[in-house]
């Protein structure tokens, strides 16, 4: 896409080249006042007035929000549309401060000649500048301070501003757009930011931050692009400290925001290059340095950034740093801040070399960052090669074809799928570590990987400099050359290794995928060597030096290739052998499986594939699916207006979609309003999901919005965390259906569709046949209802939307404080602690329990880990919540691996909570624990009852009332004690009154124990209720509670006399019945409602009512009359969750496949006799009898792709563009079919 943009700019700016104008004269002229639409503007039509406006009526009218201008024609300056302006214009003397708007209404500014930018200050409260091009001119010189195309000092927006053929030139700040950026306010979302810009051709220089769309930008920079030479203006050091930083990108010489996307869906393609006397000096084909996220990002320029730092007054702890990256010198995060940083293609040759003359000095270089510091990244790949040379001392050199050097936060997400696939070489002096992927990274150890999924296939070289004297350590790595507490899986590496030289001290070493590796808990896993070459000191085919590391976890190297060990030097001087694989063995489908498995740990992860080779991971270059490959995202602005001193946006499209929900803090500090206008497509149909991924807006700032979606549906929405970040106290979202989407991230990171945290009111909200999937907290609408304060859920559904965390999830919200009303959930819910509404309810300290009320809940529970678990129909787990009128039928099945589990048919595990009018009809599995705890209603409920001397009577925090059960309790195994009851598996200081369980309750575990209504009871009290089950068993059973300990009040009891060979109560510690009163077996006929009124005249008044059969309340549905109601039932949770999007599909271009050779274009090919079905009804095309996740390809005759969808399921339907004969092709199987 940006390739025709510059290509269409040329041809453009061409032609008007060959028109001749007057030319500027050097005079101004205020521009005449006309009236548009009840507004009052300055018309701009030539030179002079432009120059009139900014001379005058801005420094007149500094501060004044109501100026607005626009441009009617082109303004030229010059002899004509391609010449300079032979006049300078010298704007230095004014002091404004621009906060209107300026509308050039596309047209352009060509020829100006000045000393400064257009506008000296843009923003303070407002501001914005937009929709015009500066074409063939000159900005600044070698002693402005700072020079600009557009804005020096920008505190406000700029978006849809083009400048062609430009030179822009200062002594220390330098961009194609702006000079300065920073944000009045980024606590009430005043970002400074530019949007939508571009700098085409030409040349931005200064000699301290040089960008080229800004040379610092504190704010945001999105959708944006640089093909204009940026470059350090070093002849004019003289009037520089040498001991300053110097900042140099491609797009922002230093970019930063407080918190969120600093920089997003920008390219450059121009070449970045310095020559630097600085003793820091930050070089990158995007930014110099980063300090916040950073994503979608592409760089096809050459990166060249030489140092040469000497000092005759250095001190001793003085060092000269260099830091060079394809992507980014440096990037940094705040150490609070969530990380989403992703999508990187660095095409550029990436060069660094620091001459050091102090004693001390660091090279950090890298084809995507050169130093990444405590951060994350995600998706990138480098195609450049990457070179280091460091000179000095005691200079320390790292080099990777990813990332330079790295160290990994306690709260990081590590480093995921960073490919390389240019040559890595590194030459130093002291200290080099050279990778294929990272040259040295050390972290805090975390159990899970910090590096994983990751592939090198360049050559990797680590030299010893001649000039060394002190050299002491040179290690190369396939993946990694240094690596310190990290754990590194699913790697690979094919390249050639070689460490040259001969060090002052110790040998080098030269390891498949690790060069050296230290500390007793790191290890490599899941990961494979097919190096043909390695040579160095000590060799090894996994690691060169094992220093005090765990044994590989299946990992293995080539053999054939390197007749070596797995260890060139082993500390514990032990080997590997199990890691030596001979071609053939690591080529083949066993070793394909042993990867997939984990050797047999876990089931088929489905991460790695063959292609006629060696394993290679799914991602490897065959699709290129992932963003880094499409075009830079197209931001637009919708539509506004003002209706009672509120800005109303209307949305329209998916650019202006991806617009608010990327930068939609930065749509005004004020409370604004957006509405949909129609239904929006983000993918190709409302089935595919976008390509690229959005971003969400991680400012940390509550939206302060209504969102009003009108009843459209939003489709195909493909992001990793949700819509919204916060939505505010005050602010409404409602009225919308978000279909087909994903928002899904391996970060461990809370998701949601609608939003992370939620203050204010989300209502009349529907998420279909979408997934949700994250870390900490995941909800299918919020993950946290709460946000300033608690927040409000009503009137919304979860129609078969999965929802999956690694710990906490709900079907509508993962946590909540607030209210949760009038909710349904029919998609199925993964997690540690999960419910079918909510994952945890809580109250906070002096506020109101949390609220849960009037919802349903058909989809399955399943809940699983390795220490506490807990899972419930409607709750996980809830403490001091309010849980009322809710209803469910879906599967809860949970597992713990070695801790406590709960499980109930409302709520797994609760805590001085109230449950209310409620029933559940869905099955309750506990498949295994160390301690089990499963409930018709509840697995475990804990409250306090305790007497009031004054009021004469009890108080209690637990109630559970007015409840049925009919879902049949099964527990399997437990490692301990299992706990069964009809309706609470333990209970201490609780209320259980008027309730009824009809599902039978089988406890199979060895150390068993049941009971009818409570399998253990401490300190409760059971009254008006009953039980009658055809299924009652386990090792020890009791018809209403077997274990009892404590002070208990039990009175008006009936139980099933079909069990009357089991007591009403088992095991009753001494002194535990404080009131037993009516406990009595019924049969059948003597449980239905005439007989047992007749019994207990409780049941003659509310809530019971006479159904015919037995006493029921009127919120029970249930119309058999019969013994057993819901039968139990296994194995449908075993079958994978459905989506209702699909992926779109494209090849590869050839060239860039897993290392077998060329991806192969499709070429034609005859039709196979296989099991594939494919029929065409009109210009679609059924292809059925698919494996999961399957690829399906049509061509044309010619072999030339039409289209490409992934099944998620055993069919997909295909719609072709024309009649035709066609080619269907899935895997190694093909049709042809014909379409008229």
């Amino acid at each position: 896409m940006h390739q025709k943009f510059y290509t269409a700019v040329a041809m453009g700016v061409a032609v008007l080249a060959q028109v001749s104008f007057a030319a500027w004269n050097g005079s101004a002229r205020v521009p005449k006042v006309v009236t548009e639409n009840g507004q009052k503007f300055y018309e701009i039509t030539s030179p002079e007035e432009l120059i009139g406006f900014l001379d005058s009526v801005t420094t007149a009218n500094t501060g004044k929000e109501n100026i607005k201008a626009y441009l009617k024609n082109d303004i030229v300056f010059g002899a004509d549309t391609s010449k300079l302006s032979d006049k300078r214009w010298k704007n230095r003397d004014r002091e404004e401060y621009f906060v209107g708007d300026f509308d050039g209404r596309g047209h352009t500014v060509y020829g100006v000649n000045a000393e400064h930018a257009l506008f000296g200050l843009v923003g303070t409260s407002a501001g914005s500048v937009h929709d015009f091009n500066v074409a063939n001119s000159s900005f600044g010189s070698d002693s402005a301070v700072s020079a600009a195309a557009i804005a020096e000092h920008l505190h406000a927006r700029i978006w849809n501003v083009n400048v062609y053929n430009t030179d822009v030139r200062a002594l220390y700040y330098a961009g194609g757009i702006a000079a300065y950026m920073s944000s009045v306010s980024e606590d009430d979302g005043r970002y400074a930011m530019i949007l939508n810009s571009n700098v085409v051709g030409g040349s931005v220089s200064a000699n301290g931050y040089v960008g080229g769309i800004a040379g610092f930008a504190a704010g945001r920079i999105l959708g944006s692009t640089n093909s204009a030479r940026v470059y350090f203006a070093n002849d004019s050091l003289k009037e520089n400290d040498p001991n300053s930083d110097v900042y140099i990108g491609g797009i922002a010489g230093y970019s930063k925001t407080g918190r969120g996307t600093a920089i997003a869906s920008c390219v450059n393609h121009g070449d970045v290059e310095i020559e630097s006397p600085y003793m820091q000096t930050y070089a990158g084909g995007i930014a110099g340095s980063v300090l916040g996220n950073m994503e979608n990002l592409q760089n096809y320029g050459k990166v060249t950034a030489k140092v040469l730092f000497a000092s005759d007054t250095a001190k001793s702890f003085w060092s000269s740093i260099a830091v060079v990256g394809g992507i980014a010198g440096a990037h940094l995060l705040h150490v609070d801040q969530s990380s989403d940083n992703r999508d990187f293609l660095n095409a550029g040759n990436v060069l660094g070399v620091l001459d050091n003359r102090i004693e001390k000095g660091k090279l950090m270089v890298g084809g995507i960052v050169g130093e990444s510091d405590k951060a994350s990244l995600t998706n990138a790949l480098n195609r450049g090669s990457v070179t280091a040379y460091g000179f000095g001392k005691l200079t320390e050199t790292y080099v990777g074809g990813a990332i330079g050097w790295t160290e990994l936060h306690v709260y990081s997400n590590g480093l995921t799928k960073l490919r390389n696939r240019g040559d890595v070489y590194g030459s130093g002096t002291f200290r080099t570590h050279v990778g294929g992927v990272v040259g040295s990274m050390e972290g805090p150890f975390l159990k899970e990987p910090g590096l994983r999924q990751s592939f090198n296939y360049g050559d990797v070289t680590g030299v010893v400099a001649d000039t060394s004297s002190e050299s002491e350590a040179l290690n190369v790595g396939g993946i990694a050359g240094y690596c310190n507490a990290v754990v590194v899986s699913d790697v690979y590496n094919r390249g050639k290794l070689l460490a040259n030289g001969k060090l002052s001290y110790g040998d080098s070493y030269v390891g498949g995928i690790l060069g050296l590796s230290r500390y007793p808990s790191a290890y490599v896993a899941n990961a494979y060597s097919a190096s043909p070459s390695l040579k160095g000191d000590s060799v090894g085919g996994v690691v060169g030096y094992a220093l005090d590391i765990d044994a590989p976890r299946n990992t293995y190297f080539d053999k054939t290739l390197a007749g070596v060990k797995a260890a060139g030097k082993n500390y514990n001087e032990i080997d590997y052998p199990e890691s030596e694989k001979k071609t053939s063995e690591l080529q083949s489908d066993e070793m394909l499986a042993l990867l997939n498995t984990e050797a047999g740990a876990v089931a088929d992860r489905k991460l790695w594939v063959r292609r006629g080779g060696y394993p290679v991971l799914s991602f490897d270059s065959l699709y290129k699916n992932d963003s880094i490959y499409f075009d830079v995202q197209q931001y637009a602005f919708p539509a506004s207006k003002v209706v009672d001193d509120t800005v109303v946006y209307t949305i329209s499209t998916a650019d202006e979609l991806s617009t608010l929900l990327e930068a939609g803090t930065s749509f005004g500090y004020k409370k604004f309003k957006v509405q949909l206008s129609n239904d929006i497509v983000m993918g190709e149909d409302s089935v595919h999901l976008s390509m690229r991924k959005t971003s969400i807006d991680t400012s940390g700032r509550c939206f302060k919005m209504n969102f009003d979606g009108q009843n459209h549906t939003i489709y195909g929405l493909n992001m990793t965390r949700a819509m919204f970040f916060c939505v505010d106290t005050n602010s409404i979202v409602e009225n919308l259906t978000i279909a087909n989407s994903r928002f899904e991230n391996d970060y461990g990171t809370s998701a949601a569709a609608v939003a992370i945290k939620n203050g204010g009111c989300i209502r009349n909200v529907t998420v279909r046949k979408s997934l949700v999937r994250g870390g900490e907290s995941v909800g299918g609408i919020v993950a946290y209802n709460q946000g300033m304060s608690y927040g409000v859920l009503m009137n919304s559904k979860n129609e078969n939307t999965t929802v999956i965390s690694m710990n906490i999830a709900g079907g509508i919200a993962g946590e909540s404080y607030g209210v949760l009303q009038n909710l349904n959930n029919s998609g199925r819910v993964y997690g540690r602690v999960a419910g079918g509404i909510v994952g945890y309810a809580y109250k906070v300290s002096n506020g109101d329990p949390a609220y849960v009320g009037k919802n349903t809940n058909s989809g399955m529970v399943l809940v699983s880990g390795e220490s506490s678990v807990s899972g419930g129909g409607i709750a996980g787990y809830s403490h001091k919540a309010t849980v009322s009128s809710v209803f469910n039928t879906g599967l809860v099945e949970g597992a713990s691996v070695a801790g406590i589990l709960s499980v109930g048919g409302i709520i797994g595990s609760h805590d001085s909570t109230r449950v209310t009018d409620s029933g559940n009809w869905g099955r309750v599995h506990a498949l295994s624990g160390k301690t089990v705890y499963a409930g018709g209603i509840e697995g475990r409920a804990y409250g306090y009852i305790y007497y009031v001397p004054a009021q004469k009577i009890y108080s209690v925090t637990t109630s559970v009332s007015n409840l049925f059960n009919y879902g049949p309790v099964t527990v399997k195994v437990a490692a301990e004690e299992a706990y069964a009851g009809g309706i609470v598996g333990k209970s201490k200081g609780v209320v259980l009154q008027t309730v009824y369980n009809r599902g039978e309750i089988k406890n199979e575990s060895p150390k068993s124990v049941t009971g009818g209504f409570i399998a253990t009871m401490d300190t409760s009290i059971i009254s008006n209720a009953y039980s009658y089950v055809d299924v009652l068993s386990g090792d020890k059973v009791a018809n209403v509670a077997y274990e009892v300990t404590g002070s208990n009040d039990l009175s008006d009891i009936f139980y099933g006399a079909n069990f009357a060979d089991y007591q009403a109560l088992g095991a009753v510690a001494e002194n535990a019945i404080r009131r037993d009163t009516l406990i009595k077996a019924l049969n059948f006929e003597k449980m239905k409602f005439a007989s047992i009124s007749q019994e207990s005249s409780r049941y003659l008044s509310n809530p019971w009512v006479d159904n015919g059969c037995l006493p029921v309340f009127a919120y029970d549905t249930t119309s058999a009359c019969a013994e057993s109601v819901v039968k139990d039932s296994f194995g449908d949770s075993d079958e994978p969750y459905v989506v209702g999007y699909k992926e779109t599909v494209v090849l590869a271009e050839a060239g860039s496949g897993s290392g077998e050779g060329p991806v192969a274009i499709p070429t034609p090919v005859m039709a196979k006799v296989a099991p594939l079905n494919v029929q065409v009804v009109a210009r679609d095309i059924a292809v059925s009898g698919l494996s999961e996740n399957r690829p399906v390809l049509v061509m044309d005759m010619q072999g030339r792709l039409v289209k490409s969808v992934r099944a998620h399921g055993p069919s997909v339907n295909i719609a072709v563009p024309r009649a035709g004969r066609y080619i269907v092709r899935s895997g190694s199987l093909a049709r042809i079919v014909t379409v008229r």
